[in-house]
Parts: C-alpha cells; sequence; structure tokens
C-alpha cells in the first residue's frame, strides 16, 4: 500500500511540472519511465547492492538537510536583521 501510494504522489507532482501541454501523451510517458526504472531495479540489483545504495542515500540525504536547515536559518535572520 505504501509503495502505490508513493508512486501516485511521485506521479501527481511529475504530471503538474507539465500543466498546460498534451496530458495523456505526457502522462504513457511517465508512466513507461517509471516501470522502466522498476524493471531495471529488479534486473541489475540484489538485496546487498540496494542495502549498500540506500545507505549512501541516507548519508546524503543527511547532509543535505543539515546544509537546507542551515540555509534557510541564514536566510530567515538576514530577513528579520
Amino acid at each position: 500500500m505504501s509503495i502505490s501510494i508513493h508512486w501516485h504522489v511521485a506521479f501527481e507532482l511529475l504530471k503538474g511540472i507539465f500543466k498546460g501541454k498534451e496530458n495523456k501523451k505526457i502522462n504513457w510517458m511517465i508512466l513507461a519511465a517509471f516501470s522502466c526504472s522498476a524493471f531495471a531495479g529488479v534486473i541489475f540489483l540484489n538485496t546487498v547492492l540496494l542495502n549498500k545504495i540506500t545507505a549512501y542515500w541516507l548519508i546524503l540525504l543527511l547532509g543535505a538537510e543539515v546544509m537546507t536547515v542551515s540555509i534557510f536559518f541564514l536566510w530567515a535572520r538576514r530577513r528579520t536583521a
């Protein structure tokens, strides 16, 4: 259930990028990209490699979140001064 919800949210976010364009064609292109990435993941990834990629992703995400919070803190501080 969680995967379905996350894929649906990602699909809707990507559809929002292409507002005003031919929706049916864009929708099928997004779904094709999702399907190809899922098939490629099943073919090329095993459990050990997926765990390594996940660990690196979480480390990168932690650094990006710290940097984002720091930038917003400095921005808010500059704005009030």
